[in-house]
């Protein structure tokens, strides 16, 4: 079991490297802030955040969780990786923090674990147009988080932009480099399905 832990660990590190690879590049806005939530653990869940910020007022915000059977050392969970423009709303130079309002993302990156294996990967950005079945339409993008869960199934980037993306109230501490993140609404579920937004 300890083997799997560590093969999930590497594998979930590498692919989210992969993912976040894509943004680095050369003339890529410097970077003012790099900052890390401590991870969070409660009934075999797991989630914490990391955050940096760029100074053309861009940020890219990366949602971590994991939910563990206890007993057959399968996880679960997902990646999430949010882009867009940010706002400095308060900010207290004795202290050493800020208070930062994340705007809705623009760009998503996801990376869904099933198993202890990657189950699917998504970017709106490069968004799939696979046509299987032969039919001159694109295939949507489905997925099935866990066993009791819902099939997800998304036609476009922007049904999936819409529905997972979420905007966020972060507090800084420069000093520290550590964060506190609220979520402006309901968080992306631990385990079940995320279900299109609403018209």
């Amino acid at each position: 079991m300890k083997k799997n832990k560590i093969a999930l660990a590497a594998a979930a590190l590498a692919v989210s490297a992969t993912m976040l690879a894509s943004m680095t590049a050369c003339g890529a806005p410097k970077s003012t802030g790099l900052f890390y939530s401590p991870n969070e653990t409660a009934n075999g869940t797991s989630e914490h955040y990391k955050l940096e910020l760029f100074e053309d007022g861009t940020y890219e915000m990366t949602y971590f969780h994991r939910w563990v059977f206890n007993g057959l050392g399968l996880t679960y969970g997902r990646d999430v990786v949010s882009y867009g423009e940010y706002t400095v709303t308060a900010t207290d130079e004795d202290l050493g923090t800020q208070t930062v309002e994340l705007g809705t993302p623009t760009r998503i990156q996801m990376c869904a674990f099933h198993r202890n294996g990657t189950l699917v990967t998504v970017d709106t950005a490069n968004w799939p147009e696979v046509d299987a079945d032969g039919d001159g339409a694109a295939d949507p993008v489905e997925y099935t988080l866990y066993e009791r869960a819902d099939t997800e199934s998304w036609e476009s980037a922007e049904a999936f932009l819409a529905a997972y993306g979420r905007t966020y109230t972060a507090e800084c501490d420069t000093v520290k480099g550590s964060l506190t993140v609220t979520v402006n609404g309901e968080q992306i579920p631990a385990m079940g399905a995320v279900t299109p937004a609403a018209e």
